[in-house]
């Protein structure tokens, strides 16, 4: 499991390269999935890596809250 706090595209595929046989999981922390730019781009990134994407605490948590995990 990695925690990505942010990284853009290019890190995200430089971190793919160098450890995505070392990660199967990777937590959006921090509320970056709001924050973060080209977020679909980057989620289909990781999958096409084989590499499951989730959620972190707060911003999770806030979706549970409000019943809005589907969304």
């Amino acid at each position: 499991m990695v925690m990505d706090k942010g990284l853009s595209i290019r890190q995200a595929e430089d971190l793919i390269s160098a450890a995505d046989h070392l990660v199967d999981i990777v937590k959006l922390g921090f509320g970056t999935a709001y924050l973060t730019k080209n977020l679909k781009e980057k989620i289909d990134l990781y999958h096409s890596a084989g590499i499951r994407v989730y959620l972190g605490g707060t911003l999770f948590e806030a979706f549970i809250i409000r019943g809005q995990e589907e969304e």
